[in-house]
């Protein structure tokens, strides 16, 4: 599950997709908070929100790539891996992490849904939880059917990984919070730009 070639864009694209999807969430919450709506307008989210379509239908791509190859491949530990994603004790987690990263964006070819922030903040969400669980399945997929039967097992978090998984959303919290007031979240050229415009 981690020799295959399409790894490195795979991962660079779920990157981009899942930066953009808390971008979207971080503007539309500052946007929301500092009333903003004058200068971080919904042209700026049909623009994210094309960005994540483009980025979802890559990620459905790679998706197909790797179930293609592990098929054409012909080998039966790949093709056992591909199975046990579907129909394995993580299917469940496997079948939401595809709803939320490639069904889910597909919203995206209505603009309406692009100019809607809070529908595309909660679809931005939902990616974010899709790309998530990717990077924990992509860990545990692996570990747990490996290529001897005897060394299968599952993963079950403990309640110390619970905790530092929220502790790190916390501290990420506090130092956007932190920066946004301390750093200006809205370019001084912006808001010339707008003043100007509102004198006419």
């Amino acid at each position: 599950g981690w020799q295959e070639t399409i790894f490195p864009p795979y991962f660079v694209v779920g990157a981009m997709f899942s930066g953009f999807a808390m971008v979207v969430v971080l503007a539309a919450l500052l946007r929301w908070g500092l009333s903003l709506q004058a200068v971080v307008t919904e042209r700026h989210f049909d623009v994210m929100g094309r960005i994540m379509l483009f980025a979802g239908l890559i990620m459905g791509l790679s998706y197909a790539t790797e179930w293609f190859m592990a098929w054409y491949g012909g080998s039966p530990a790949e093709r056992a891996l591909v199975a046990y994603e579907f129909t394995g004790d993580y299917a469940p987690l496997y079948w939401t992490m595809l709803l939320c990263n490639v069904v889910a964006p597909q919203a995206f070819w209505s603009g309406r849904v692009r100019r809607n922030v809070w529908t595309l903040c909660g679809i931005a969400i939902l990616i974010n939880i899709g790309m998530w669980l990717e990077r924990i399945l992509i860990i545990t997929n692996t570990l747990s059917h490996g290529f001897l039967p005897t060394m299968r097992r599952l993963y079950v978090p403990t309640l110390w990984d619970w905790l530092l998984l929220v502790g790190t959303l916390g501290f990420f919290a506090f130092m956007f919070l932190l920066l946004a007031r301390l750093v200006p979240v809205v370019t001084v050229h912006e808001v010339e730009q707008l003043r100007h415009e509102l004198a006419r």
